[in-house]
């Protein structure tokens, strides 16, 4: 039997196993919010259900975790679906809006919704082989910041790829610690400790089920940076942190450019990093990394 049961009885997150997980998952969606291990690093209070073959997710907000709401992927009939989200959603006090609702269902929704973009959670894709290239004029700074380390520290630094099992992340909780502590926006930090440590337990229990690329920047043979990316079944990539020293510069676009380079190699085409959640900082530094292009999504009302 399922633990994804039958809307609207639902099921936590963490209840449910990443091979159940994988099946119910469209294999097309490229949205971040529905990927097994992003609901369990970052939102793992979700909770899990299907109503007519669509994933349904009871999101927690990720800044507010009072903020509730619906999102879902697949499904046969999107405006069914959503209509019936829509009123179990004001039914419990949630609000008259469905959000995170990705591409992939807002283009099959009819005339009697009102689907507005929501830029704070587009996700940013980007193209390996233009990470690694760093062609054109868009990419001046990133060259530079790139020389510039690669100049200041010859012969001092590497980057060594390695699996989740191989990680040291006891290093990387550590490092992710020194970052939060140069963080302007103290809440922001602390999610992402916490999620780094959800990331690390979610892995043990699944380590022969998720395929991932961890990248450590050396210098002086001392670890100073991580990424950890995920490769989806579906061929593409996900990123869920990555952290260098505030202070050491060009050491964010060599990392970058290093995890790129692998991903290049191994054919991966697209390299999702997920969204800024409006954060300003964080949008700063991820338009500055040029994306290739957004994943959007949407917030979704019935007209009246």
């Amino acid at each position: 039997m399922s633990s994804v049961p039958e809307f609207p009885a639902s099921a936590p997150t963490w209840d449910v196993p990443h091979r159940e997980f994988a099946r119910l998952l469209p294999p097309t969606e490229t949205s971040s919010d529905y990927q097994w291990l992003s609901l369990r690093t970052w939102n793992p209070e979700a909770r899990l259900s299907t109503l007519d073959g669509a994933l349904v997710v009871a999101f927690r907000g990720y800044h507010d975790l009072d903020d509730r709401f619906y999102g879902f992927v697949g499904g046969t009939d999107a405006d069914e679906v959503a209509t019936v989200l829509l009123a179990d959603s004001e039914r419990r006090g949630w609000g008259t809006t469905l959000r995170l609702v990705p591409d992939s269902v807002a283009v099959r929704l009819g005339d009697g919704f009102e689907v507005v973009e929501d830029r704070d959670n587009f996700d940013y894709v980007y193209c390996p082989a233009d990470v690694v290239e760093l062609e054109g004029s868009r990419h001046r700074m990133s060259r530079k910041h790139r020389n510039h380390f690669a100049a200041h520290h010859e012969g001092r630094w590497t980057t060594t790829t390695l699996s989740a099992t191989d990680a040291d992340w006891s290093r990387m909780i550590g490092l992710t610690e020194e970052w939060a502590e140069a963080t302007p926006d103290l809440g922001a930090a602390l999610d992402e400790i916490k999620a780094l440590i959800r990331c690390a337990e979610s892995l043990r229990l699944v380590q022969d089920h998720v395929d991932l690329v961890i990248t450590s920047l050396e210098v002086d043979a001392t670890v100073v940076g991580f990424d950890i990316t995920e490769l989806t079944p579906a061929g593409w990539a996900l990123n869920h942190f990555r952290h260098t020293p505030h202070d050491l510069v060009g050491s964010h676009v060599t990392l970058r450019c290093a995890v790129a380079d692998h991903l290049r190699s191994i054919g991966v085409p697209l390299w999702n990093a997920e969204q800024d959640l409006g954060v300003e900082g964080l949008r700063a530094r991820k338009l500055r990394d040029r994306p290739d292009h957004f994943v959007k999504k949407y917030d979704v009302a019935q007209l009246s």
